[in-house]
């Protein structure tokens, strides 16, 4: 590598020798040379001293040190793993459904609250509340009594949807004006006296009454006898304006349905009666054991209830809820009301 270097320094030397050093040589010098090259290629005689032309300095040639070529390695390629294949499983295609019918909504029946009171044999009038389902006691109202605290018991109640208003009869054993038309309050159970039911307290006795929902008319039946009346709900008095032609009502339930027929039980016996003049047509009988002392219609679904008690086979003070079939007379029992002597019973709505 130094005699490289060394040869190379020299090349460099001489390049830098400058052009008037060589335009300084005598030019016979050149003439010398060539004559003498002339010369000695002509003279036959070798002898002649020749002179030797100068043998230039070689250049050193660099000496090319090969880069050596890098060995390849191989590296192998690494054998890819199988993936396993998913196998194709197609949907499987959905079978149209039918959208299900919508369940018809059973249209709610309107609310009722069924009262009932009580009045035979003189007892104290209180107003209650019970379950038209079972006849459980819901709730004591209160007892029945006006401004000054006088107590009246219930021969008879009914709702009149026209005004709004629940009237009452009294018993004829009422502590307070017995045989009169009242008006209640169902929510205190206070009572406004209207008047007499007729002008002979003793002969004007009504086992119950019935109110037309389609007309607002009153009516009723009399214990005493056997007249057919409408009544006037502003003064209290009833009019006569037929006969049963049954004699007494012994029990004497009535009541009026939802298109105003009116329907009542006499003794054992299931009736209509023609509103123009009170004459009764017999459905058939009741099959209970007991009289049936007053009646309302369930506006909600036309049910026609009762109140099953005295004058048969039980305590004459127990009372039963019932229920009858129009078209037979057929009385069904639904429970027992745990209240004795009961004698009026009122559907309201809510």
């Amino acid at each position: 590598m130094q005699a490289l270097i060394g040869m190379l320094l020299c090349v460099a030397a001489l390049l830098a020798i400058p052009a008037t050093a060589v335009s300084q040589v005598p030019q016979d010098i050149f003439g010398l040379t060539e004559t003498g090259r002339y010369e000695s290629s002509q003279a036959p005689d070798a002898s002649k001293k020749k002179t030797p032309t100068p043998t230039s300095t070689p250049t050193p040639t660099a000496t090319r040190t090969p880069t050596p070529t890098p060995t390849a390695t191989f590296t192998p390629t690494p054998t890819a793993t199988a993936t396993a294949t998913a196998t194709f499983t197609p949907s499987p295609t959905a079978t149209p459904t039918q959208p299900p019918s919508p369940t018809p909504t059973a249209t709610p029946s309107p609310a009722v609250v069924l009262y009932v009171a009580t009045g035979t044999f003189g007892v104290q009038g209180i107003l209650f509340t019970i379950d038209p389902a079972t006849g459980a006691l819901l709730t004591t109202v209160g007892v029945l009594h006006d401004a000054a605290g006088n107590n009246y018991g219930m021969a008879g109640m009914k709702y009149d949807p026209f005004s709004g208003i629940l009237y009452g009869v009294t018993a004829d054993s009422s502590p307070t004006d017995p045989n009169w038309l009242i008006i209640i309050d169902p929510a205190t159970a206070l009572v406004t006296p209207i008047g007499l039911t007729g002008p002979d307290p003793s002969r004007w006795v009504l086992t119950d009454i019935a109110i037309d929902p389609t007309t607002g008319i009153m009516y009723a039946v009399s214990g005493f006898d056997q007249k057919f009346f409408t009544g006037n709900t502003q003064t209290g008095q009833f009019v006569q304006t037929g006969s049963t032609q049954l004699g007494f009502q012994n029990g004497g339930a009535l009541a009026a349905d939802m298109i105003g027929a009116i329907f009542g039980v006499d003794n054992f016996s299931f009736y209509t009666y023609d509103k123009t003049n009170g004459l009764p047509t017999l459905i058939g009988t009741t099959g209970l054991g007991n009289l049936v002392r007053a009646a309302d219609f369930n506006r909600s679904n036309n049910v026609m209830y009762g109140l099953e008690g005295g004058g048969g086979v039980d305590n004459n003070h127990l009372r039963w809820l019932v229920t009858f079939d129009l078209t037979t007379g057929l009385g069904t029992r639904v429970g027992p009301i745990p209240v004795y002597d009961l004698d009026a019973v009122a559907f309201i709505p809510q």
